[in-house]
């Protein structure tokens, strides 16, 4: 296993996580206040008073904040996308179930926006027992063991918070204990954030200084400069790549266009 891409993957990771974890619990609170300033608006374009826009800040900000999710989660996936490729055996078959978990994520999340939380909740289930399924297997792991012993502690923390998470999922089916789930809740997404801290925790490089752990804001700040650089080096890519695709249209649509010129011609002049 690379360690240098362990390092630089699971502190993306734990950078993810944190990022649209504490916005979420963020956008929670903004909602409430947005939704509040929405109705004061159409009740003032109603009664044909004017309506100062108090709420329109809030609805900004939360604007900015779920762009902030969104990236959380977007750092997470490619860290993740990247930890399944540089580990192997059983390792790396647990990142694979937790990548699959991301996409059940997305897919739950879509049926949600469209009022079919039931659905949504099928695929939040599916997408929990992948992760418990990863997270057993990371943390009794015999190589995440020799490598990190925090990563180890990590993932049975990450594998409590799963468990937390399956239970609440299913209270929260229950309307009378609904409470209880989000409570549960809670307490999983800090066992969460905890969990993938240890498993960030830099690992030894044999024949090198031991890396010291780095403050959260450190981190962010890394990863944001990492993940930027990665976005031009890929957006390079893209760009080289839909150049020889514009070109390669570009000669069959002008064959295209010369051999339909020559159909005209032949066309306007048969041979006799």
């Amino acid at each position: 296993m690379d360690i240098r891409s362990w390092n630089k993957e699971t502190r993306q990771a734990y950078v993810g996580t944190l990022l649209y974890s504490l916005l979420g619990v963020l956008a929670a609170i903004l909602t409430p206040f947005v939704s509040v300033g929405k109705l004061a608006k159409n009740m003032a374009s109603l009664t044909g008073e004017s309506f100062g826009g108090g709420g329109s800040g809030a609805g900004i900000l939360l604007t900015i904040v779920e762009i902030g999710i969104i990236l959380g989660y977007v750092i997470f996936f490619l860290a993740i996308k990247d930890l399944r490729k540089t580990t192997d055996g059983d390792v790396q078959k647990a990142f694979k179930r937790i990548f699959q978990s991301i996409i059940f994520d997305i897919i739950g999340a879509f049926f949600g926006l469209i009022h079919l939380g039931f659905i949504g909740g099928i695929f939040g289930l599916v997408s929990c027992f992948l992760l418990l399924s990863a997270y057993s297997t990371l943390k009794s792991s015999k190589t995440i063991a020799e490598l990190s012993t925090s990563a180890a502690a990590g993932f049975s923390l990450l594998f409590t918070a799963e468990i937390l998470i399956l239970i609440a999922i299913l209270l929260g089916w229950i309307p009378i204990i609904k409470i209880i789930g989000a409570i549960l809740k809670v307490v999983a997404w800090v066992l969460v954030l905890l969990g993938w801290k240890k498993v960030a925790r830099p690992v030894a490089i044999p024949g090198e200084a031991s890396e010291t752990e780095k403050p959260t804001f450190d981190m962010i700040k890394e990863v944001f400069a990492e993940s930027f650089d990665e976005a031009k080096v890929v957006a390079k890519e893209v760009a080289e790549k839909s150049k020889i695709i514009a070109d390669e249209v570009g000669n069959k649509a002008k064959e295209a266009s010369e051999s339909i010129k020559e159909r005209i011609d032949s066309a306007k002049n048969p041979e006799e």
